[in-house]
């Protein structure tokens, strides 16, 4: 990483911390069948419920493009993670699937193993 006058600048520390959180995450098992990657739980997963969300909702809620947010949930529908259901004209919602909701039980105790990894790795 890049240093100036001593100190990381920001940009290259978070993407520091957000490697380390993707390696983490991956050893402790995201990314490998039936679990989903680190990005698509953060960026997608974590928002939807068995309930749902208004699609249009989606990008504002994960902080992505409406453009990032399709592509996850193209993917998330071809793993059967989600399922859009038609509201009306135009509207719908997102939910989660029997498998997804599954899956997100199972993301819970990734994320406590990942999580005591990380913490072992930084020492806190």
């Amino acid at each position: 990483m890049g240093r100036m006058t001593g100190s990381f600048l920001l940009p290259e520390a978070l993407s520091a911390v957000m490697r380390g959180l993707e390696h983490v995450y991956a050893e402790a098992g995201a990314g490998r069948p039936p679990i989903p990657s680190f990005d698509m739980c953060a960026n997608l997963l974590r928002v939807i419920t068995p309930a749902g969300v208004d699609r249009r909702e989606l990008p504002a809620a994960v902080r992505l493009s409406t453009r990032a947010v399709r592509t996850r949930m193209a993917t998330a529908v071809r793993h059967d993670w989600i399922e859009e259901v038609k509201t009306g004209r135009g509207d719908g919602m997102v939910r989660l699937t029997s498998h997804g909701c599954e899956v997100a039980a199972r993301w819970k105790d990734l994320q406590k193993a990942a999580e005591n990894l990380w913490q072992a790795r930084v020492g806190l």
